[in-house]
């Protein structure tokens, strides 16, 4: 674009991301391309930096949106520079359609949602989960400890072996 923010070069690529032609673009406004809630800003932006020569975009990597030759606003990113040429000031931009990108983000977004949604749930099971289990294991403990004490002599070898790996057991469920 030049410095009165008209198109002045326009790519195949550009053509295959906004859907105009070289010939419905060229010497029309760079806000042709730019969703109406931006032009203003643009507008503003464009008369700070020929007034101050200060960038506020330039030179950094942005993302906006764009606009089709169909109407509908798509997300891009943005690179842009400017130059001269003698007094004439100039800007050229290098876009990208982040359509895709924004949709896997999104997704991501949602299944890790849903994932920490599935983390929730599972950790309030397991905590319930454990809490239900621990009277059962009390009781065969606290069973299992008088059983040995009155009646443990008595066990063959064989039934207090038993005996133990059930107290040991339940110890470790605990």
């Amino acid at each position: 674009a030049n410095g009165d923010g008209n198109i002045i070069l326009w790519n195949k690529g550009a053509e295959a991301i906004f859907g105009f032609t070289p010939k419905e673009v060229l010497g029309r406004p760079l806000t042709l391309i730019m969703p109406a809630h931006f032009r203003e800003a643009h507008s503003r932006g464009l008369d700070r930096y020929r007034a101050t020569g200060l960038p506020q975009v330039i030179g950094k990597t942005v993302e906006l949106e764009g606009l089709h030759k169909d109407g509908t606003e798509f997300p891009l990113e943005l690179s842009l520079s400017s130059w001269h040429i003698g007094e004439a000031l100039y800007f050229s931009g290098i876009v990208r359609d982040i359509t895709e990108r924004k949709q896997i983000y999104e997704r991501l977004q949602t299944l890790a949602a849903k994932l920490e949604q599935s983390n929730h749930e599972l950790r309030a099971f397991a905590y319930v989960a454990s809490h239900d289990l621990q009277e059962p294991l009390r009781k065969v403990q606290a069973f299992g400890d008088r059983l040995k004490a009155s009646c443990g002599a008595a066990f063959h070898e064989e039934g207090r072996d038993y005996l133990e790996r059930m107290l040991n057991a339940a110890r470790r469920m605990q």
